[in-house]
């Protein structure tokens, strides 16, 4: 069926670029730790030519094949994923009241997907769990605990806390991770008079152990 044919193999292309789009921006993130703001830029670049062309092909698509791509975690993620790009290319560049727009957009984008909590679901035949990609609570997760840490470079301190400490309570087993309960510490003992950071860091702690976090090492919450 040369119908049937042609639709596989323009399904098959927009997976292609979907996938080659999670893979620029990985690399551009790499690129920016390693201080290559050009080339970081030039890959990120790369990867919104080819979000662009997804974005177009979907419409294309069988309608009931374009539903199933459309509602697919790697496809739904990658506007997500432009947005985090784009953030930490601002970031890199300390421009920091761009940055925090742009993560702030990132996470919008989640919230409306309402596809960042950790689930299991049968139906799906790619996505992050099976073919490597980043998982939505992992990309929001991170995008909350960046947009904190902008928020302290603009000597934001209250809303970073509040951003980290929301995270906390909106989903402690999905959100509390080794980094979120660093960086809210760490914010503790920059905010906070000694007694107080102390009584902070020493709840988020017994939070950890309610919830049964055992992988958070103890050297994390900054308690000597």
């Amino acid at each position: 069926n040369d119908t049937f044919d042609d639709d596989t193999e323009g399904l098959t292309l927009l997976l292609v670029k979907a996938y080659t789009c999670e893979i620029y921006s990985r690399q551009g993130r790499i690129l920016l730790q390693a201080g290559a703001l050009l080339e970081a830029a030039e890959i990120f670049e790369s990867a919104k030519v080819l979000w662009t062309e997804v974005e177009i092909s979907i419409p294309q698509l069988p309608d009931d094949i374009s539903i199933i791509v459309s509602h697919k975690d790697l496809v739904q993620l990658l506007p997500c994923q432009m947005e985090v790009n784009e953030a930490l290319f601002y970031f890199s560049k300390s421009h920091y009241d761009h940055a925090l727009e742009s993560f702030t957009k990132a996470v919008e984008l989640l919230r409306k997907s309402n596809n960042f909590r950790p689930k299991y679901r049968t139906v799906d035949w790619v996505g992050p769990s099976i073919a490597g990609c980043t998982p939505a609570n992992t990309l929001y997760n991170e995008s909350v605990n960046n947009m904190a840490i902008t928020h302290l470079y603009m000597c934001d301190m209250s809303n970073a806390i509040g951003l980290l400490e929301g995270v906390v309570r909106e989903d402690p087993t999905a959100f509390l991770t080794e980094r979120v309960a660093f960086n809210l510490c760490t914010l503790y003992e920059l905010g906070s008079d000694n007694p107080v950071g102390v009584r902070r860091k020493k709840t988020l702690n017994l939070i950890a152990k309610r919830f049964f976090l055992h992988d958070i090492g103890t050297e994390s919450f900054r308690l000597s």
